[in-house]
């Protein structure tokens, strides 16, 4: 069996967009810290049944539908300041949950699920689609994980890490 821990669900006490709480996407990290609870309460059940943990399941499927095309809870369109604060706490959240799995199990597989995209320009000799494409594509297939690899997240979608605070180690 493999297990995922967050697959695109979350509690209401987490995010509700009947009253307006989102935790997920603030400026802190005490979400990561909640997560890390949840992932312990639930590892000594599961210890001697699974080695293998999927811990988020397509980070940016869940940001892109929550804080860019308003189909998944909080429901915003086009906010890119909470889309980025809500990967960054995925990130932290990930690398939580991935440092309490191997506590309890240190031989655990710890992973998770990305989807990836080639992204094309319609019109490969324009040069404005080709920097959207780049662009589109740089945000959906590498931000994630280098954050998640190397602790460098880039805030702004440039392709420059701005900080590292991410580490799982």
């Amino acid at each position: 069996p493999v297990v995922t821990f967050y697959h695109w669900v979350v509690p209401v006490w987490v995010q509700n967009p009947d009253d307006g709480t989102d935790l997920i996407a603030v400026d802190d990290h005490a979400v990561a810290e909640k997560f890390a609870a949840f992932v312990a309460h639930v590892m000594p059940a599961i210890k001697d049944d699974v080695d293998t943990f999927t811990v988020l399941n397509e980070p940016l499927s869940m940001i892109s539908a929550a804080y860019f095309d308003n189909s998944f809870p909080p429901g915003d369109f086009l906010d890119t300041p909470k889309a980025v604060q809500f990967g960054v706490n995925l990130m932290h959240m990930q690398a939580a949950a991935y440092d309490e799995i191997k506590r309890v199990n240190p031989d655990a597989f710890v992973g998770m699920t990305m989807a990836a995209n080639d992204v094309f320009p319609e019109d490969p000799n324009n040069a404005q689609e080709q920097l959207a494409a780049t662009s589109i594509g740089y945000v959906y297939n590498d931000w994630f994980m280098q954050g998640m690899v190397n602790g460098d997240v880039d805030r702004d979608l440039n392709g420059r890490s701005d900080d590292s605070d991410v580490h799982a180690d």
